[in-house]
């Protein structure tokens, strides 16, 4: 049986996502985009078709989907395209770039996205739909929400837990045994050294709430 395979967003994420299956030599039908000015687009060799009502002229049993869509502060889009497709009963493709070093004693959850030059060490836990972006580090024993980003550079130290839904922003510092509350922003390099509530933006060095969500 033939799988049809659509990365669903062709912005700046989806397109690392496609040069990620490129390298593993996974196959790409086509990309779709809710923004029709990149409808009919060629990116390295992929059309952008339409539109994700192409994917519910697919039957779930044929169709393969791959969350392209990234974010920045907010996961809402990225999370309600998951459910949506989800709930229809489509099935996401986990990707990891080939040149990221992962842990055998890694659980990793359906949907994820582990990108280039990422470091996973043992006893490391990743919920659905998590982002672990270019170059990051994750030691020993943390766990990645569902939903949650974890951005370029950005380095956790082991035992850290990081609540569905949030983002830890690029270069930040997660130290040790912290815990980051649900739905929660960690700015750009900042370096966290205390638990973070749900619902919180921390920023700086060391990282201080600078506003509730």
């Amino acid at each position: 049986m033939t799988i049809e395979t659509f990365i669903i967003g062709a912005g700046g994420h989806g397109r690392v996502i496609l040069d990620a299956m490129i390298e593993t030599k996974l196959n790409v039908s086509g990309f779709v985009d809710s923004d029709s000015t990149l409808h009919g687009s060629i990116i390295r060799g992929v059309t952008v078709l339409g539109n994700d009502t192409i994917v519910t002229t697919r039957s779930p049993s044929k169709t393969s989907l791959v969350l392209g869509v990234g974010s920045t502060d907010s996961n809402h889009v990225r999370k309600r395209i998951g459910v949506q497709f989800s709930e229809l009963g489509y099935r996401f493709q986990t990707i990891c770039h080939n040149t990221a070093r992962i842990s055998q004693d890694t659980k990793i959850g359906n949907g994820v996205f582990i990108a280039a030059g990422v470091v996973i060490n043992p006893g490391v836990v990743i919920e659905d739909f998590a982002i672990i972006n270019s170059g990051a580090i994750i030691d020993h024993d943390c766990r990645i929400g569902s939903y949650s980003h974890v951005a370029p550079g950005a380095t956790l130290s082991g035992g850290v837990i990081i609540d569905g839904d949030s983002h830890i922003g690029t270069a930040a510092t997660i130290i040790q045994n912290i815990k980051i509350g649900r739905n929660s922003i960690i700015g750009a390099g900042a370096v966290v050294i205390r638990d973070v509530p749900t619902e919180a933006k921390v920023v700086g060095v060391p990282a201080r709430q600078i506003a509730a969500l």
